[in-house]
Formats: structure tokens, sequence, C-alpha cells
């Protein structure tokens, strides 16, 4: 705390800095300042993209990105993203239960705007969510070393596997 006036630091004119408890008044959400509590609300308000968020909050746009990447590693950030995530689930009524029952409507529905593809994209939403689908990743650790010998010729070999050749292998 300054004692004499000088005018703003650095921090405060950058929006950096404030004076007292970190939470509000509302109860557990972290009190920011007010460029960081724009770049709170612009992250949710445009689909979660840090950068535009960062732009939006007033920061430099041409580091955008790096500055959005350091603002989401902030503790008190993080904490009032969840707390208004969790606010806004909380006035929508949004439970795990109530997205499920969307779901199994949507996988199911055959009406009136219905689509094939929105079945789908539900029915593997839901297989997902329960478990019924393994979701496989192309692996290849195959390596070639090439060995010199002291003649000067060379025996190249091939070390490694597929992800073919991992998934016919015996399990332990």
């Amino acid at each position: 705390m300054r004692t004499t006036s000088l005018g703003p630091t650095p921090q405060e004119q950058n929006g950096d800095v404030i004076d007292g408890p970190g939470l509000s008044e509302r109860s557990a959400r972290p009190r920011l300042t007010p460029r960081r509590e724009k770049f709170v609300l612009s992250y949710l308000a445009n689909g979660e993209n840090g950068a535009a968020a960062a732009r939006d909050a007033g920061y430099s746009p041409k580091g955008a990105n790096v500055t959005a990447s350091k603002l989401l590693a902030i503790p008190i950030i993080h904490d009032a993203i969840r707390y208004e995530l969790d606010r806004q689930r909380e006035r929508l009524e949004l439970t795990a239960d109530s997205v499920l029952q969307r779901l199994v409507i949507e996988s199911t529905y055959f009406g009136s705007g219905a689509s094939h593809g929105a079945r789908v994209t539900a029915l593997g939403l839901l297989a997902k969510h329960f478990g019924l689908l393994i979701e496989r990743q192309q692996i290849d650790s195959r390596y070639e070393i090439i060995i010199r010998r002291s003649d000067g010729s060379t025996l190249p070999l091939q070390i490694g596997k597929t992800s073919e050749q991992i998934g016919n292998a015996p399990d332990p």
C-alpha cells in the first residue's frame, strides 16, 4: 500500500491490481480487476476463445494468445470462470441427468425437423458417456537404426511395433 500520491502504478494502469480481499460480495466469487473481469465474461461469451477474450478485454492484440494463456493459468481467473459456469448451469437447471435425457430424446426422435446426423451424434455421445465405445489411436513406435560396420557397409534394423501389431499382441 502506497502512502504518497504518485499516480497509479503501471500494474494499476493495466487493470492488474485491486485493493481489498480476493472475494467479492457474491459468495465464493473471486474479485477481479475490471480488465480481468471483462476477460472472464468475454471468454465465456465467445465459446472459450482466450485470444478473442484478451483482445475484448483490452489487452494487446499482438500477444493475445500468450496473454490469454497466462491469464488462464492464474488460479483466481480459473476460479472465476468455474464460478460463472456453475451459476450458468444452475440458472439453466442443467444436470447430468437432464443432459442425458435430452440426448436420449434426440437419439430416438424421428418427427418434423429430425435429422439422421443429430440422432447419430446423440447416440455417439451417449455411448461415449457410458463407456460403450473404445477410442483408438494410431501408434507407430517403429524406429530404424542403421549400424555402420568397420568395413563401411551398413545394416538397417527396424525395431518397435505399429498399433496393429500392438493390438494383436496377447494380453499379459
